[in-house]
């Protein structure tokens, strides 16, 4: 079903019809990645525990590693994409946004308008980062933190630092 593929269709920049929010500075560079072939249209509804208010959130998880001195930011962050484009594909829900129906609840909309990744540089070192008061101020200035209505925001969103 992929072979023969043309990724670079499936890693569009961000088109017309996809809402997304300003990114601060240090974030260089955006994309929507979309899934590498087209997937079934149409709508997920959600239970009422999904739909509950409170559990409207976005959760972070952050993850820092060390490259070693043959890292190449460039190829890993295309190679992650190209992998990003085709794991959208069996999990296509994720490359779709939350709707509002007629009647208040929440459905997903089985779209394919893709996952957002952020490519960002920081100057900062792992060893700065260590202690906890400097690393929540790093996140607060690099960590993408979405604030806009659910409705507007991709279901997938990876941050990839250089």
């Amino acid at each position: 079903m992929l072979s023969g593929l043309s990724f670079s269709s499936a890693m569009a920049t961000t088109p017309a019809l996809v809402k997304i929010p300003v990114i601060p500075a240090p974030h260089v560079q955006r994309s929507i990645v979309r899934p590498a072939c087209s997937t079934p249209p149409h709508k997920l509804y959600l239970s009422n525990l999904d739909d509950f208010i409170t559990y409207r959130l976005f959760i972070k998880i952050f993850f820092v590693c060390k490259p070693n001195d043959d890292f190449d930011y460039e190829q890993s962050s295309q190679e992650f994409k190209r992998v990003l484009a085709r794991f959208l594909v069996p999990f296509y829900p994720l490359a779709g946004r939350i709707k509002e129906t007629s009647d208040g609840k929440f459905e997903v909309d089985c779209n394919d308008l893709g996952a957002l990744v952020l490519e960002g540089y920081s100057d900062d070192t792992l060893e700065e980062v260590k202690d906890p008061h400097a690393a929540k101020a790093f996140c607060k200035r690099f960590v993408y933190d979405w604030r806009g209505p659910i409705t507007e925001s991709p279901l997938l969103v990876f941050q990839v630092c250089g």
